[in-house]
């Protein structure tokens, strides 16, 4: 092999490594800003997707609740966001994302940070502008060097003379909050009066070349009924317009003992498909709290034994086993606790603290309650190391809820329902045995029924009984409204929601 052909063989030159090497950084280049691209059009598209779920939801809260779902906390960090919709107003809200159901979102994580404590430097937020409804993502997504803050749309600048709008902006259980905004500038604007029923709330009187009028919030307490609420205004022409009108709800610490309501118990197979007919027992505004209890028996209960030990069982063990069965009705989205009727209805923070104990003919309440004896004379049953029968004493439990339930013409509901409370009977002149009873609400009057007995001469027995459970529920007041009705006959019984 010659020389030459040798140095022909030697491999590639330093020229052509180089242009290999460019192409090579050319295709990585290319394939880094491909991914870095995608992921950045994925990130737009969440946030278009976020701000479509949230218009639907937005209008669909409007349409039932008239209002829109915000804090009333103004957001101002708003200058740096681009092409904002020209129909915006300059106040801007944070969308209440948890009176939203059932809606996921990519972006907005701050909503919670910002609700316990507002701050203008959390950006993670989902606004909307109270007058056009528009929605922005206030952090905003970047995209070839361009931020974008909502979904591009073609908004057209629109000039309205004439508005005259109302609407209630958010609800407690005493208070509506109410908002009114009227435009007029053609003729200008020289008194508002707002009307609730057809009587004049409150007005307000304006100098000369007033064109727009957006008053603070209004705070207007809720009564027992629902009320027609709208504002009229007086033009400097003497025109009288109307605005629209909304409803305002009616006041959880307005109802009354024995108005209806209809409870979801969340329990399915009772009532319709879980709705069952309740009444007000008490009012939210009584030492009690607000507590509602079953027009009717829910279910049947069956205490008792077929023997001394099995009823005994049954006695003393009774209040704790009706509460318990009680307690299956508490809706958690409604109603803080349950109790059987007739059991100690002394609520703390909603929970009846003192519902399983028993309360003495004092009105004292004891976490036990001594034995009951048998007399000397008696004939001590089989199996007894002495006279204690073991059963607790008889309670008072009872009276404060058949005080209440007599008040409100609520006791006869003509059915058989327990009562959680115990009663110890001495039977026949000459004290022959004695009975230990649960305390009954018969259809006509108060009664009892008894679980094991024990006479004179040694004998004992246990005995069945079955009843209905009337179960008392302590609601939610602070969270929880009425939303229909009028709590007069069950036909017209008061709807509570969230």
């Amino acid at each position: 092999m010659t020389k030459k052909n040798i140095k022909d063989k030697k491999g590639i030159t330093l020229v052509t490594l180089s242009i290999a090497i460019i192409i090579m950084m050319i295709i990585t280049s290319t394939i880094i800003y491909n991914i870095s691209t995608s992921a950045k059009i994925k990130a737009l598209n969440s946030m278009y997707q976020d701000i479509t779920k949230l218009k639907d939801k937005v209008d669909l809260y409007y349409s039932n609740y008239h209002s829109i779902p915000i804090l009333q906390t103004k957001y101002e960090n708003v200058n740096q966001i681009q092409s904002k919709n020209p129909n915006d107003s300059n106040t801007y809200y944070v969308i209440d994302l948890e009176a939203l159901e059932n809606l996921h979102l990519t972006y907005g994580q701050e909503y919670k940070k910002y609700k316990s404590n507002p701050s203008e430097a959390l950006t993670d937020l989902y606004i909307m502008n109270e007058r056009s409804h528009s929605i922005y993502y206030v952090k905003g997504v970047e995209m070839d060097g361009v931020v974008y803050y909502t979904i591009p749309e073609e908004n057209t600048k629109v000039e309205i003379n004439e508005i005259l709008n109302i609407e209630v902006i958010g609800t407690n259980k005493d208070f509506a909050n109410v908002k009114m905004y009227a435009v007029d500038k053609t003729n200008g604007i020289k008194k508002l009066t707002l009307i609730i029923n057809e009587q004049e709330y409150k007005s307000y009187s304006y100098g000369s070349n007033v064109r727009e009028i957006k008053t603070e919030i209004e705070k207007i307490e809720l009564a027992k009924e629902k009320r027609d609420c709208y504002f009229r205004i007086e033009a400097e022409d003497g025109m009288i317009r109307t605005s629209n009108h909304i409803t305002l709800g009616i006041s959880i610490s307005k109802l009354e003992a024995g108005d209806y309501i209809k409870y979801d118990t969340g329990v399915t197979t009772v009532g319709d498909n879980g709705i069952v007919m309740f009444r007000v027992l008490y009012p939210e505004d009584s030492e009690y709290g607000l507590q509602i209890i079953s027009d009717k028996n829910v279910q049947d209960v069956t205490l008792g034994g077929s023997n001394w030990e099995e009823g005994k069982a049954a006695y003393n063990g009774v209040i704790e086993k009706l509460n318990n069965e009680a307690e299956k009705y508490v809706n958690p989205m409604y109603a803080y606790d349950g109790r059987c009727v007739g059991s100690i209805s002394t609520m703390r923070n909603g929970i009846f603290v003192d519902k399983n104990k028993q309360r003495d003919s004092e009105g004292k309440i004891q976490e036990k309650i001594d034995t009951v004896f048998i007399p000397n004379s008696w004939t001590i049953p089989s199996g007894w190391i002495s006279g204690d029968t073991g059963c607790y004493n008889g309670d008072t439990n009872y009276t404060t809820d058949l005080t209440a339930l007599q008040g409100a013409n609520m006791y006869s509901t003509g059915q058989d329902y327990w009562l959680a409370s115990k009663q110890v009977g001495w039977y026949s002149t000459d004290v022959t045995g004695v009975s230990f009873y649960v305390r009954c609400g018969l259809a006509i009057d108060l009664n009892n029924y008894w679980m094991c007995n024990a006479n004179s001469g040694g004998g004992t027995k246990g005995n069945f009984c079955t009843f209905g459970l009337r179960p008392c529920i302590s609601l939610k007041s602070n969270s929880i409204k009425i939303t229909d009705g009028d709590g007069k006959s069950q036909e017209t019984a008061y709807i509570i929601g969230l």
